[in-house]
């Protein structure tokens, strides 16, 4: 799922605001935009709620729309790109921490002993993307290119983490409390598909949207009051279970 596309080798963005009053875009629907900034940030129909994502973390799934000429009007200028390569660039990216099953355990007994528990779900995400405008493009194409900006694998289109119970084996400690946890990376970001002209001279926005997953299953168990890192699970666990 590493398959990035080339990006141009230099990119000079302008972005200008225009008003509605101005005249409509060619019939080919594509965002064209001259700014100055050198980040792609969405719109306010990219991080409005016109993208909805219930409390599991689920994407609503849209087919593509025509890019609206009369909301933005615009065009990416370029000193070099390949002609008609197409690329993505990415904004907003998260990979937060996401408990998926959480149980709370107590060994009061006069000795060490190890135990294998059930863990029940208290959340789930299912992998997803969704097009806010432009050329519809496949689900698992989006998370392909989203999977390249990170250093673990991401679920295709349609995975849901464990819908089940986990059964975690840990040595609880006498007179502890112990957390017996799992969870993954829940990892979404904001995409912009351009293509190069066949001149190579500028870009257009072909499709703009979202893409929601998440990375390999992690699951322990944790003592309450033991020092752990801030950028693993059993932090977050501590944070709201302990």
């Amino acid at each position: 799922m590493r398959n990035i596309g080339r990006f141009c080798t230099a990119i000079a963005v302008l972005f200008a605001v225009v008003t509605p009053s101005m005249p409509a875009m060619a019939d080919d629907s594509e965002e064209t935009v001259t700014a100055a900034t050198t980040e792609d940030v969405p719109d306010v129909q990219e991080t409005d709620d016109s993208v909805s994502e219930d409390d599991e973390g689920e994407i609503a799934s849209t087919g593509g729309t025509a890019i609206d000429s009369a909301e933005v009007e615009a065009e990416l200028q370029v000193l070099v790109c390949s002609p008609s390569e197409t690329y993505y660039s990415w904004s907003y990216m998260k990979n937060p921490w996401l408990i998926t099953h959480a149980k709370s355990y107590e060994n009061y007994s006069d000795s060490a002993a190890t135990y294998t528990k059930s863990v029940t779900k208290v959340a789930s995400v299912t992998a997803s993307a969704t097009v806010t405008s432009g050329i519809t493009i496949g689900a698992d194409i989006i998370i392909a290119k989203l999977d390249g900006q990170f250093s673990y694998d991401l679920a295709l289109s349609g995975t849901t983490t464990n819908e089940g119970t986990e059964s975690i084996t840990a040595t609880m400690k006498p007179g502890h409390i112990y957390v017996f946890y799992a969870g993954a990376r829940k990892t979404s970001g904001y995409y912009t598909y351009y293509q190069c002209s066949a001149n190579g001279t500028t870009a257009k926005i072909k499709s703009k949207g979202r893409a929601l997953s998440f990375g390999l299953n992690r699951e322990g168990a944790l003592r309450c009051g033991a020092t752990v890192s801030t950028a693993s699970l059993a932090y977050v666990v501590d944070a709201k279970y302990c």
